[in-house]
């Protein structure tokens, strides 16, 4: 973690016995503050909850498991979102959707193998030289 990027988590475990939701153990809130290069602070607030009660989860193994969490969702989910527009997509029949999740990772896969660090770069050269993107072969 960054200098610069700070994190806080408060929980409560006092909602449970009141809530319809019959495993929610814990409601947590993160708090993260990252400031840029430029001195710019950004504050993101995110809430949770959790089947984990409070001697399993402490606020420090909560914080663990939403760093985890939004590292995937931060790295495969926003390349996929951003990048494919998957989340944009006007699939809604059969098998569709899935179907393009699967070729979208195969294609974040064969970028991956050819060391590729930007996946937007790595469309637009294989989207002018499509020969290229043909003739790559998997070992």
């Amino acid at each position: 973690m960054d200098e610069r990027d700070k994190r806080s988590i408060i929980g409560s475990h006092l909602l449970a016995d009141s809530s319809d939701w019959p495993q929610l153990a814990q409601v947590f809130k993160l708090e993260r503050q990252s400031t840029n290069a430029l001195g710019i602070t950004k504050t993101q607030i995110r809430y949770g909850v959790s089947s984990l009660p409070a001697h399993l989860a402490d606020a420090k193994r909560l914080l663990e498991l939403t760093r985890g969490h939004w590292g995937i969702e931060n790295g495969l989910h926003y390349r996929r979102d951003v990048t494919f527009h998957e989340d944009h997509a006007q699939l809604r029949m059969g098998h569709a959707p899935e179907m393009l999740a699967v070729l979208n990772n195969i294609v974040l896969g064969l970028f991956a193998r050819q060391g590729a660090t930007n996946v937007a770069e790595a469309r637009r050269e294989f989207a002018y030289h499509l020969d290229r993107a043909l003739a790559f072969r998997v070992a």
